[in-house]
């Protein structure tokens, strides 16, 4: 980094906005001394010669913005770091490392010779992406839970963009066929509906499951014809496939669920400050009896399995 001095630099952090090539030509500078066994058993090594011999494989592609931070402490003057980084195994698995970076006394000034120790965090950080999967997601059916539809519907009143397109489905039959046919059966349904949905639905739009047998799409910055261009998409695929519950007699099985489109969310919220998903729901089924007034309505899709 001393030639980026001698150029005049000052802001280091922006520089490295400006040419990002230049994080990456430090990491393929980096060379290895030596290692302990912990290091070799931790990156799937055989030996050292192994590891040393295939560093490339170990510095890459997620590592950069950690490393990057690295070298804005080092420009500033941090000689010993700590931080959790990215790094890979040599059969290409994604580690999670809380890293300690110390410069050795003598060396300040080049950075000539350092000692890293790497602690495995990879269970640690698995278990906490579960646990934010878990706050935000209905683990029946992997579409987000009602906690996140709230805090979204109450993001887009405040923020938009707008206009904000909402697509209301129930899944009509739920309960008879958990009284029939038992709990299993429902949740093999309520399964479907999920893949049905997660195919269909995707990014910056979100599914959600938000009561027990409700589901809604949020549409941001969509306008209706494309809400109901979803509706057909959704719909599409079910035509003519056999349902999840193969072999029950076809009378018990649920009826197609109501499917409504209406545009932005804006007023529907409860004097708390949460949205009244229910409310909202009922005025765009017009409870079950037909449109509320101002809503789209479409007739209704079948979400039944393949």
């Amino acid at each position: 980094m001393d030639e980026v001095r001698e150029r005049g630099v000052t802001d280091f952090r922006t520089f490295l906005d400006v040419h990002p090539e230049f994080v990456f030509r430090c990491m393929s500078e980096i060379r290895v001394i030596d290692v302990n066994q912990h290091t070799l058993d931790l990156f799937k090594a055989e030996d050292k010669a192994m590891l040393l011999n295939r560093l490339a494989e170990v510095f890459r592609d997620d590592m950069e913005p950690h490393f990057r931070e690295q070298l804005v402490d080092l420009w500033n003057g941090k000689l010993f770091q700590q931080r959790e980084v990215v790094n890979y195994s040599l059969d290409g698995e994604l580690l999670h490392v809380h890293l300690q970076f110390s410069v050795f006394p003598g060396r300040e000034t080049d950075w000539s010779l350092v000692q890293v120790a790497l602690t495995d965090i990879t269970a640690r950080k698995k278990a906490e992406a579960y646990l934010e999967f878990l706050g935000k997601h209905d683990i029946l059916t992997k579409l987000y839970n009602r906690s996140f539809f709230v805090d979204e519907l109450n993001r887009l009143e405040r923020k938009g963009p707008l206009p904000v397109t909402m697509i209301v489905a129930d899944l009509n039959g739920l309960k008879v066929v958990n009284d029939t046919l038992g709990h299993a059966a429902g949740d093999a349904l309520l399964r479907r509906a999920g893949e049905v949905l997660r195919e269909g639905v995707q990014k910056p739009h979100c599914a959600a499951r938000i009561g027990g047998d409700e589901f809604v799409v949020l549409m941001p910055a969509t306008p209706e014809a494309e809400g109901l261009q979803m509706i057909a998409d959704i719909e599409e695929p079910r035509r003519g496939q056999q349902s999840v519950l193969s072999g029950i007699d076809p009378v018990l099985l649920p009826r197609p669920c109501d499917i409504a489109c209406d545009r932005a969310p804006r007023g529907h919220r409860q004097a708390g400050g949460q949205a009244d998903v229910r409310g909202k729901a009922a005025a765009l089924r017009g409870q079950r009896g037909g449109p509320a007034r101002g809503s789209r309505y479409r007739e209704p899709a079948e979400l039944t399995s393949r």
